[in-house]
């Protein structure tokens, strides 16, 4: 089977808008208790980080800290809601990723979406 050039240029654009497509989905908001919340790198770091903090505080950690959504709004937010936020957005990942996955063992003739 002869395999044109065109199709290699095809194939590795479509490899390469996959790529983006998985971290553009990734990073993007994600819905958790029926608000917005941003995920990207930024602010998962922001995330691990209040966490952290409250478990380093233990019993003496804010019950609720006011948490800016994104929309902008200000939410009063436990520490246990941040952790079902990480939570939704790394099942989110797996869930890319898995899509990914058998995107890639495919022909790779199609673009990449979920």
């Amino acid at each position: 089977m002869i395999i044109s050039i065109s199709t290699v240029k095809k194939k590795t654009a479509l490899a390469e808008a996959a790529k983006v497509t998985r971290e553009s989905i990734t990073e993007s908001n994600i819905e958790v208790f029926g608000v917005m919340w941003q995920v990207g790198t930024v602010d998962r770091d922001k995330i691990r980080s209040a966490i952290a903090t409250a478990d380093l505080l233990g019993e003496n950690a804010p019950g609720s800290i006011g948490w800016i959504l994104a929309d902008n709004t200000v939410r009063e937010t436990t520490l246990l809601d941040l952790k079902y936020v990480m939570l939704a957005h790394a099942l989110r990942m797996d869930d890319v990723f898995k899509a990914y996955t058998i995107w890639r063992s495919g022909n790779k003739s199609h673009p990449f979406q979920m």
